[in-house]
């Protein structure tokens, strides 16, 4: 029981001992509801105000907090309980002070259930034989998302920023997807993606930062920095010296064409299946344009903004044999929907936001609300998985491009996009060559 919905309780028992002579208060601490009901039944509503509201705190207890209670013990405390409440409102009904306290007292309890409740992560973790081990990886269950908000609710702040480093750390190695290795860039695309485990372990303010960070790498990397997760500065090669324009605009190309089918879930694959082609060619050309503008932003935030409009530049000449006109629109209500997304830390995230953004265009208005949702989801999914593969890929090929020089550009077409897993595994022998960067585990 938290402190507060002690003290209220405390407050209305003392306050009525004063206006009554004293009297024997059973404990009902160690009964359980067959006893209580037993207890009740010949006496029905005779007993004192005193007595009553402490065999209501028993039956809150045993209805909604205690351990090792059937779900037909609960309910029939649940039963009991709404029957001495409304007993002892009448009973109070004289006493207007008395009256509040024991409502407020009543309230404070109902709170409790969402804070410590059954049901609710604090009820889960505080469960007798959980172990400290046991209690991160509940944390970062998926299932535990909703839950999360009022656990931090409950848990003190100072608790919470001891376990919170850890609890990122747990998450990021479980939400890998095909060997990535950067710890950044796989915690920001879990927030574009709305992991809800993601997004309610981190503020307002670390989510903004960790979304933005294909435009300013550095302030998403100090988020994982400041919970001692990576040191203040990487041991990965620079991407300097820059590559020339017009190669970089080769990456960009290639690379914005190239799609990571193996690393999607067997689920997302089968749901993909169900487009139509018309659909397809749509989500294939909102990928390609939305890997274009994530990598015309890190060229921004590594070499400068004028380095990237010149690239865009590039980009946009390279494609004016298909319809131009009609790739800068979508162009553009990609970027704004991702600028919607990144101003108003929107609950969609960045690819929902996006996903949302485009429905008209690949899917049937003639379907319902929830089919509508469920595919606009799979499309987002879609978006996600890719947007985090392109992150790693391309701050990939920058480092190595500046590092292993001109002699390895013909690898780029010869590969067609596919260089990424041509090189090497992931977190393979390259990552020994400083080519990867800021990862925080041991494989």
């Amino acid at each position: 029981m938290s402190k507060g919905i002690k003290e209220a309780w405390g407050w209305l028992f003392s306050s009525l001992k004063k206006s009554k002579e004293p009297e024997k208060i059973i404990k009902f601490d160690s009964m359980n509801i067959m006893q209580l009901l037993e207890y009740c039944a010949p006496k029905k509503s005779n007993f004192t105000a005193n007595t009553g509201i402490e065999l209501t705190k028993r039956l809150f207890e045993i209805a909604y907090f205690d351990y090792g209670v059937s779900d037909n013990e609960r309910q029939m405390a649940a039963k009991l309980l709404g029957a001495l409440i409304k007993d002892l409102e009448n009973g109070l009904s004289s006493n207007p002070e008395a009256l509040q306290a024991f409502k407020t007292a009543n309230q404070n309890e109902i709170h409790g259930i969402e804070l410590f409740g059954i049901g609710s992560l604090g009820w889960q973790i505080r469960a007798p034989g959980v172990s400290g081990e046991e209690v991160i990886k509940m944390i970062i269950d998926p299932s535990s998302g909703p839950l999360i908000p009022n656990f931090l609710k409950a848990m003190p702040e100072e608790g919470w920023s001891q376990i919170k480093g850890a609890v990122i750390k747990a998450l990021i190695l479980d939400r890998r997807y095909g060997g990535e290795s950067n710890a950044v860039l796989i915690l920001s695309g879990l927030i574009a993606g709305t992991d809800l485990v993601a997004w309610n372990i981190m503020n307002p303010s670390e989510r903004s930062t960790l979304m933005a960070v294909s435009k300013n790498y550095k302030n998403a990397r100090d988020v994982l920095v400041r919970y001692g997760l990576l040191p203040s500065k990487s041991s990965a090669h620079p991407m300097t010296p820059q590559r020339p324009d017009d190669e970089l605009t080769s990456i960009v190309l290639f690379s914005a064409h190239d799609r990571d089918n193996s690393i999607w879930p067997s689920n997302i694959t089968k749901m993909y299946e169900l487009f139509d082609e018309n659909q397809k060619a749509f989500i294939s050309i909102n990928l390609f344009i939305i890997k274009i503008i994530i990598f015309l932003d890190l060229i921004s935030d590594v070499y400068g903004k004028d380095v990237a409009l010149k690239v865009e530049k590039n980009v946009m000449d390279n494609l004016k044999e298909s319809n131009e006109k009609g790739f800068k629109d979508f162009l553009e209500t990609i970027r704004s929907a991702e600028e919607m997304a990144l101003i108003g830390n929107s609950r969609l995230g960045i690819d929902k936001t996006i996903a949302s953004g485009l429905m008209d265009f690949y899917i049937p208005k003639d379907l319902s609300k929830e089919k509508q949702i469920e595919l606009r989801d799979i499309v987002a999914e879609i978006f996600n998985i890719e947007r985090r593969s392109s992150l790693h890929k391309f701050r990939f090929y920058l480092r190595f491009f500046a590092n292993k020089g001109v002699e390895h550009s013909e690898s780029l077409k010869k590969y067609n996009g596919d260089l990424y897993r041509h090189l090497g595994s992931r977190v393979g022998e390259l990552e020994k060559g400083l080519l990867f960067e800021d990862w925080i585990g041991e494989s």
